[in-house]
């Protein structure tokens, strides 16, 4: 039932409530009593600002695929890295590993593969890890004609996957025959060299057959598999012992592929750099003293590699597009510099101007966008990288001052940073938390030949509320936004729910202080104004508190989704955002459209207590909730007191 107020008199003059004319984004730098109105601050979450500047309440999360089968970090490590490969067909072949227990030895690298009924697999690929934080890169492979990716987890090996999965068909003791009518080639298995097919955990070599349906030489017999089980090729594990001029005993962590399809490995034990000959990730060789176009090379560098990271590439014959974080502090990148007679090339190790602990606190903490590398230092602060207007020399911009108490705070192990559609996502797994940086408002893009956009103290970008998503990384499949769980291995569609896998969504919008332009002397309010859209099973909570800690009064009043006399009922009109995340936008209800619920206004009055500054709340929990929020204020006033309470 609706919430009953006291009757009033229509006497109020047009302009009495001091309404909030925009919401800013959340802050955690300034005190919350000098922040302008319409900032959040702390204990804000699970809100975020919609592309039509409202304040809505975040949709939640969904299984991607099955459920875990052990919860919690004494049993499940979660999963701890993840790699979203594109093959040469255009097949998206989402990684993810995890799923180790405290076996410490029983880890799993799953793919995800949607087979035709529309029902999400999460395939092992590699199974008995003892390491389940790998380092990923793509790789073309110049001989078979196919893209690759490649991963390394601190052993003496490099994996090699080409991403080719298809689905059972038949099979008599020697043949396998695929569903569909493309060929084992044209869906990517390979075709040259040792090579084998893997159903249901069971490998199997194959001797022929790859440009038909039909496979032979089958070492396995696997007549008795069920139409439509999901065949991959088998991972390629490649020692380095087996390599030309590496050593055996390297243990590499971390690997990327530079611009002309060189691969680089490197240790979190060593400070050596092995760069492998073009087109051949086995090959590190090269010419002394003098190398060769195209030859391997080693690299000593300043500190052990963090994260290699491809950039610009200049088409002069000073060509340079590796970054490299190494340690805590030190960037570098690697420049080739021609010959005159270009058959001669010298690889150079240069250092950035860079200064204490500005280094990339971790390998999935650094990521691309756009124009930029997005890092998280090991001072805990964001950092966009890149060369800025039209200089030779890339800059590091923070843009995490906004919430440097926050970040401050933080322990961002395990954490990783993710750029999609004009957002970077930051999860910091340990705090069961995403921040999210809203970069969608694009106006003062290219405004003029200085590029102002570089400035992000200049930009209406900012920090969203906190998001309590239990995720460590982040995936995209069909340009939707997806996460890999920290705590139980599992994976979710993010901004796709009315709930949290199912529990609750508790939402708290708390904003700045307000002094009403004057914090000397003594205020009241006796009504607020609310303003918003709201679904019908919401109940919606709305605090006005005065002052600070113990001095604190505050006033509760709800607002009733299915009060008749303030909610607008079938009355729903707009898209909730015209720009959403994905196909879906940051906030709204869990509904068949993404139609806004109905609008309401109201007036909720309270008994007056004086106060100098007064700070309002909104707060709900429950499942399939949904509002959003266009404006509200109080009708505050001078009291007759003044300050004379205080005056001493």
């Amino acid at each position: 039932m609706a919430e009953q107020s006291p009757t009033k008199s229509a006497t109020h003059k047009i302009g009495e409530f001091g309404l909030v004319p925009k919401f800013l984004g959340y802050r955690a730098r300034e005190d919350n009593t000098t922040l302008p109105v319409g900032t959040l601050i702390s204990p804000s979450r699970n809100v975020v600002t919609n592309t039509s500047g409202r304040i809505a309440h975040v949709r939640g999360y969904e299984l991607d695929g099955s459920a875990a089968s052990t919860l919690g970090l004494s049993s499940d490590s979660g999963i701890l890295s993840n790699f979203d490969f594109i093959n040469f067909k255009g097949d998206e072949r989402n990684l993810r590993c995890g799923l180790m227990t405290v076996a410490g030895n029983d880890g799993k690298l799953q793919y995800r593969y949607q087979t035709s009924d529309g029902v999400v697999h999460w395939v092992d690929l590699k199974t008995g890890l003892s390491n389940v934080r790998l380092s990923y890169t793509d790789y073309w492979d110049n001989t078979n004609l196919v893209k690759d990716v490649l991963w390394v987890d601190g052993t003496n090996y490099v994996y090699n996957w080409n991403g080719a999965v298809t689905t059972f068909a038949s099979a008599t003791a020697t043949t396998l025959t695929k569903e569909g009518t493309k060929t084992w080639a044209q869906e990517g298995f390979a075709q040259t060299g040792t090579r084998s097919v893997v159903i249901n955990g069971v490998a199997a070599t194959y001797t022929g057959g790859e440009n038909t349906t039909t496979l032979t030489g089958l070492s396995v017999d696997f007549s008795a598999s069920t139409v439509g089980d999901i065949i991959h090729q088998e991972v390629v594990t490649v020692a380095l012992s087996a390599m030309t001029s590496i050593l055996a005993t390297f243990e590499p962590t971390v690997i990327g592929c530079g611009r002309r399809n060189q691969v680089y490995l490197g240790s979190s034990k060593s400070n050596n750099l092995y760069i492998s000959k073009v087109n051949d990730y086995t090959n590190y060789a090269f010419t002394s003293p003098t190398r060769v176009v195209g030859e391997g090379a080693l690299i000593p560098l300043d500190a052990p590699p963090v994260k290699f990271i491809a950039q610009e590439n200049r088409t002069d014959a000073l060509s340079m597009d590796m970054y490299i974080s190494e340690g805590l502090s030190t960037w570098a990148i690697i420049r080739a510099t021609l010959s005159s007679d270009l058959t001669k090339e010298q690889l150079e190790h240069i250092r950035l101007k860079t200064g204490p602990l500005l280094g990339a606190r971790s390998e999935r903490l650094c990521s691309k966008m756009k124009n930029e590398i997005i890092y998280i230092g090991n001072d805990n602060v964001a950092n966009f990288m890149g060369y800025h207007s039209y200089q030779y020399v890339p800059s590091i911009v923070d843009f995490s001052f906004s919430i440097v108490e926050d970040m401050n705070s933080y322990d961002m192990t395990d954490g990783s940073i993710y750029y999609h559609k004009n957002y970077v996502f930051l999860s910091v797994p340990l705090h069961g938390i995403v921040r999210i940086y809203n970069m969608t408002d694009q106006s003062n893009q290219y405004t003029s030949f200085s590029r102002e956009e570089e400035d992000v103290t200049k930009q209406p970008w900012y920090w969203e509320a906190p998001v309590t998503y239990p995720v460590s990384g982040f995936y995209v499949v069909d340009g939707e936004l997806y996460g890999h769980s920290f705590v139980a291995s599992e994976s979710y569609k993010l901004f796709s729910s009315g709930s949290f896998n199912g529990q609750d969504i508790e939402t708290n919008a708390t904003f700045s202080y307000d002094d009403k332009g004057d914090r000397t002397q003594s205020k009241g309010s006796d009504e607020i104004w609310v303003e918003g859209y709201i679904k019908q099973n919401t109940v919606l909570n709305v605090t006005v508190s005065g002052d600070l800690d113990a001095f604190v009064t505050s006033q509760t009043k709800q607002i009733d989704g299915a009060d008749p006399e303030i909610v607008a009922f079938g009355g729903g009109s707009g898209g909730l955002g015209k720009v959403p995340l994905g196909s879906q936008s940051l906030g709204g209800s869990d509904t068949q459209t993404d139609d806004l619920p109905a609008w309401f206004h109201v007036a909720k009055t309270y008994n007056q207590v004086p106060f100098y500054l007064e700070s309002v709340s909104f707060e709900s929990r429950g499942v399939d909730l949904n509002y959003e929020l266009l404006t509200f204020g109080t009708n505050a006033r001078y009291t007759p007191e003044g300050n004379n309470a205080i005056t001493q």
